[in-house]
Protein backbone atom coordinates (compact mmCIF):
# COMPACT_ATOMS: atom_id res chain seq x y z
CA UNK A 1 0.00 0.00 0.00
CA UNK A 2 0.89 3.50 -0.56
CA UNK A 3 0.84 6.25 2.12
CA UNK A 4 1.08 9.72 -0.24
CA UNK A 5 0.88 12.24 2.47
CA UNK A 6 4.14 10.08 4.02
CA UNK A 7 6.05 9.98 0.93
CA UNK A 8 5.33 13.61 0.64
CA UNK A 9 7.02 14.62 3.40
CA UNK A 10 9.66 11.76 2.62
CA UNK A 11 10.47 13.71 -0.64
CA UNK A 12 10.47 16.96 1.14
CA UNK A 13 12.99 16.00 4.13
CA UNK A 14 15.25 13.83 1.58
CA UNK A 15 15.50 16.75 -0.80
CA UNK A 16 16.35 19.16 1.57
CA UNK A 17 18.82 17.10 3.01
CA UNK A 18 20.41 16.47 -0.16
CA UNK A 19 20.72 19.80 -1.08
CA UNK A 20 22.40 20.50 1.97
CA UNK A 21 19.48 22.52 3.71
CA UNK A 22 19.27 20.45 6.85
CA UNK A 23 21.49 18.29 8.67
CA UNK A 24 21.67 14.61 9.24
CA UNK A 25 19.66 14.86 12.28
CA UNK A 26 16.77 16.88 11.02
CA UNK A 27 16.68 14.82 8.05
CA UNK A 28 16.04 11.80 10.25
CA UNK A 29 13.45 13.39 12.67
CA UNK A 30 11.39 14.79 9.88
CA UNK A 31 11.32 11.57 7.63
CA UNK A 32 7.95 9.95 8.04
CA UNK A 33 7.40 5.87 9.34
CA UNK A 34 4.40 4.62 7.89
CA UNK A 35 3.59 0.86 8.93
CA UNK A 36 1.21 1.29 5.37
CA UNK A 37 3.92 1.92 2.85
CA UNK A 38 6.90 -0.31 3.07
CA UNK A 39 9.27 1.81 0.86
CA UNK A 40 9.63 4.12 3.13
CA UNK A 41 11.04 1.97 6.06
CA UNK A 42 13.50 0.69 2.79
CA UNK A 43 14.46 3.85 1.47
CA UNK A 44 15.43 5.51 4.95
CA UNK A 45 17.19 2.16 5.82
CA UNK A 46 19.54 2.09 2.27
CA UNK A 47 19.76 6.39 2.54
CA UNK A 48 21.63 5.47 6.09
CA UNK A 49 24.23 3.86 5.10
CA UNK A 50 25.11 6.69 3.00
CA UNK A 51 25.60 9.49 5.62
CA UNK A 52 27.37 9.26 8.66
CA UNK A 53 25.46 9.58 12.05
CA UNK A 54 27.96 9.93 14.82
CA UNK A 55 28.46 13.44 14.28
CA UNK A 56 25.53 16.19 12.92
CA UNK A 57 25.99 17.87 9.09
CA UNK A 58 24.70 18.12 6.22
CA UNK A 59 25.20 16.13 2.80
CA UNK A 60 28.23 19.13 2.09
CA UNK A 61 31.98 19.24 1.81
CA UNK A 62 33.46 16.21 3.65
CA UNK A 63 30.38 14.54 3.93
CA UNK A 64 29.52 15.37 -0.06
CA UNK A 65 28.07 11.69 -1.59
CA UNK A 66 29.60 9.99 -4.09
CA UNK A 67 28.23 9.86 -7.64
CA UNK A 68 26.88 6.46 -6.72
CA UNK A 69 25.16 8.04 -3.35
CA UNK A 70 23.71 11.22 -5.73
CA UNK A 71 22.11 8.48 -8.30
CA UNK A 72 20.85 6.12 -5.56
CA UNK A 73 19.06 9.49 -3.33
CA UNK A 74 17.54 11.02 -6.78
CA UNK A 75 16.32 7.64 -7.58
CA UNK A 76 14.29 7.25 -4.16
CA UNK A 77 13.08 10.74 -5.00
CA UNK A 78 11.24 9.93 -7.86
CA UNK A 79 10.24 6.41 -6.34
CA UNK A 80 8.61 8.57 -3.63
CA UNK A 81 7.07 10.96 -5.99
CA UNK A 82 5.79 8.04 -7.82
CA UNK A 83 2.25 6.24 -6.70
CA UNK A 84 4.24 2.23 -7.31
CA UNK A 85 4.06 -0.28 -4.89
CA UNK A 86 7.55 -1.69 -3.28
CA UNK A 87 7.91 -4.91 -5.05
CA UNK A 88 11.40 -5.62 -3.42
CA UNK A 89 11.22 -8.46 -0.78
CA UNK A 90 11.62 -7.04 2.81
CA UNK A 91 15.35 -6.25 4.13
CA UNK A 92 16.63 -8.08 6.97
CA UNK A 93 18.15 -5.54 9.41
CA UNK A 94 21.65 -7.15 10.51
CA UNK A 95 22.78 -5.49 13.68
CA UNK A 96 26.29 -6.66 12.43
CA UNK A 97 26.35 -4.44 9.97
CA UNK A 98 25.62 -1.12 11.92
CA UNK A 99 28.91 -2.04 14.30
CA UNK A 100 30.69 -3.04 11.23
CA UNK A 101 30.09 0.70 9.66
CA UNK A 102 30.81 2.27 13.40
CA UNK A 103 34.20 0.75 13.06
CA UNK A 104 34.76 2.15 9.72
CA UNK A 105 34.61 -1.95 8.33
CA UNK A 106 31.71 -0.91 5.79
CA UNK A 107 33.68 -2.14 2.41
CA UNK A 108 32.62 -5.95 4.12
CA UNK A 109 29.06 -5.80 4.16
CA UNK A 110 29.37 -4.56 0.57
CA UNK A 111 30.89 -7.85 -0.08
CA UNK A 112 28.27 -10.03 1.55
CA UNK A 113 25.76 -7.50 -0.37
CA UNK A 114 27.15 -8.60 -3.99
CA UNK A 115 25.12 -12.26 -3.45
CA UNK A 116 21.67 -10.73 -2.65
CA UNK A 117 22.49 -8.43 -5.56
CA UNK A 118 22.91 -10.94 -8.13
CA UNK A 119 18.89 -11.97 -7.68
CA UNK A 120 17.88 -8.46 -8.48
CA UNK A 121 18.51 -5.34 -10.39
CA UNK A 122 20.29 -3.50 -7.65
CA UNK A 123 21.27 -0.54 -10.04
CA UNK A 124 17.69 0.94 -10.10
CA UNK A 125 16.35 0.14 -6.89
CA UNK A 126 13.86 1.02 -5.29
CA UNK A 127 12.28 0.50 -8.29
CA UNK A 128 12.12 -3.33 -9.18
CA UNK A 129 13.27 -3.41 -12.69
CA UNK A 130 14.85 -1.13 -15.47
CA UNK A 131 11.57 -0.98 -17.35
CA UNK A 132 9.79 0.80 -14.60
CA UNK A 133 12.44 3.02 -13.63
CA UNK A 134 12.40 4.40 -17.12
CA UNK A 135 8.76 4.42 -17.44
CA UNK A 136 8.42 6.75 -13.81
CA UNK A 137 11.11 8.88 -15.15
CA UNK A 138 9.79 9.63 -18.76
CA UNK A 139 6.38 10.42 -16.75
CA UNK A 140 8.13 12.70 -14.67
CA UNK A 141 10.24 14.44 -17.13
CA UNK A 142 6.19 14.96 -18.80
CA UNK A 143 5.00 16.73 -16.16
Amino acid sequence: MIDREARDVAVTALRDFMEGAISNREYERKYPTSERDPALWAIYSQIWFHYSDISEHTLTGKHQLNVDGQRLLERCLLFLRSDLEYLWPPQKLRLWHGILRLLGLGRIMKRGKTDEATLYDAGVWPFFDTAQRNQTASLAHER
